[in-house]
């Protein structure tokens, strides 16, 4: 049978510094000064905006000398600016209710993640702000399978190296034309995720989409929405969809309200995702829980099978190569070394060295050595079960007699 563990730790490590040099400098206000937006230029052709302030971040477009943007905050080297106008922002479609025969959408969730989308790469990996359920979206395209294409939401940044943007003096924001951010698409931006073709006029009656808006169960969904918030507050084991499920059916099992029907449709896969991730979850905590039941359980068995210690006192106490051990290696407690069987292969023991033995270690380390020992304890720390040894003589082996050779030394303990 073959076992597969998985350990799963995290450390936090917290340091913290203070000269006295620091001590005793100037302190500086505690509230900086608000950033001033202002009108920038860029100083170059083909100038990268990013998705983020650091060359690190994927590009999203490009600009050109003499193009003017909105510089509203400042990262190190990176200004953020208002998107251009060529740029847009992408949200996962679940969250998302759409109205195609306008372009617009609405949040259905609650903090769902708004990421930078890019005309250059494929990533979507930065987060530019979070919206909550209710807040108006314009929607201009599908972007993947996953992902639909929405005009930059009100704060959302992107960023420019301040090395190829100079200020305007006396330009103002004012003058600069309308942002595009939340601005209703062209018709040609509404049909490429609508599926409908792409032309000038407004399509046809016959060719339009049904449009779904909230109707007679408008206020019963908000009701079981209300109770589904209420649930996801909760730990994650305590929560309990089931009755929200049920609910939520009764709106899928109807027709006099097409909005509620494809809402609760909606809203039961997300549930049942919710379900799934409960799922996986706890049976990730339980198979750890019973390996470390496993580990106890061998621990205890491998125990039990230890042959008895001989008495100390009487011939060696132990035997073995001694070895540094890098585990227990502390200036400010007493150094522990291995000590290995006759393999090289396997640690047998640990053998302390009391600064007040007397003992030069260095005459013993890599030879094979008998110890004789003052005291002896079991070490149960996060390791299997071994002997420490506080060692009172050790006494080098002669690998060729069966007899050991007196080159020892003795402490005065």
């Amino acid at each position: 049978m073959l076992r597969f563990a998985c350990t799963l730790s995290t450390v936090f490590l917290a340091l913290g510094f203070v000269s006295d040099a620091l001590a005793q400098a100037p302190k500086t206000p505690d509230k900086q000064p608000a950033f001033q937006a202002y009108v920038g230029e860029v100083t170059g052709n083909g100038v990268y905006v990013r998705s983020g302030p650091s060359s690190n971040y994927y590009p999203v477009t490009k600009l050109n000398a003499g193009t003017r943007v909105r510089v509203v905050g400042l990262d190190a080297d990176w200004l953020a600016i208002v998107p251009p106008d060529n740029c847009y922002s992408v949200v996962h479609k679940k969250y998302v209710d759409v109205d195609p025969d306008g372009g617009k959408g609405f949040i259905n969730a609650t903090a769902v993640r708004v990421r930078a989308g890019s005309a250059i790469s494929d990533a979507l990996y930065a987060k530019q702000m979070k919206l909550n359920r209710g807040t108006e979206v314009v929607v201009i395209g599908s972007h993947n399978d996953d992902y639909m294409r929405i005009r930059p939401p009100q704060g959302a940044k992107l960023y420019i190296s301040r090395e190829f943007v100079v200020r305007v003096p006396g330009a103002r924001l004012a003058d600069l034309p309308a942002s595009k951010q939340n601005t209703k698409p062209t018709g040609a931006q509404a049909a490429s995720f609508t599926g409908l073709p792409a032309t000038d006029d407004a399509p046809s009656k016959a060719a339009e989409p049904v449009k779904f808006a909230p109707g007679k169960y408008k206020d019963d969904i908000a009701e079981v929405d209300a109770l589904l918030d209420a649930e996801q507050e909760k730990p994650l084991f305590q929560r309990d969809y089931s009755g929200l499920i049920e609910r939520y059916g009764k709106f899928v099992n109807q027709e006099e309200d097409p909005y509620a029907k494809e809402y609760a449709g909606a809203r039961i896969r997300q549930i049942e995702d919710a379900q799934e991730t409960q799922r996986l979850v706890k049976g990730v905590r339980e198979l750890g829980d019973s390996l470390a039941n496993e580990r106890k359980n061998a621990m205890r068995v491998r125990e039990s099978v230890r042959p008895p210690m001989r008495k100390i006192g009487g011939g060696f106490d132990a035997e073995g190569e001694l070895r540094e051990s890098m585990i227990f290696s502390s200036v400010t407690t007493p150094r522990r070394y291995r000590l290995v069987d006759d393999n090289g292969l396997r640690t047998v023991a640990y053998i302390e060295i009391p600064e007040t033995s007397g003992i030069d270690v260095m005459r013993f380390l890599g030879q094979r050595v008998g110890v004789r020992a003052r005291d002896m304890r079991l070490l149960t720390e996060d390791v299997d079960p071994l002997m420490v040894y506080t060692a009172s003589e050790l006494v080098l082996l002669n690998p060729d007699k069966k007899s050991s050779e007196a080159s020892s030394i003795e402490s005065d303990n």
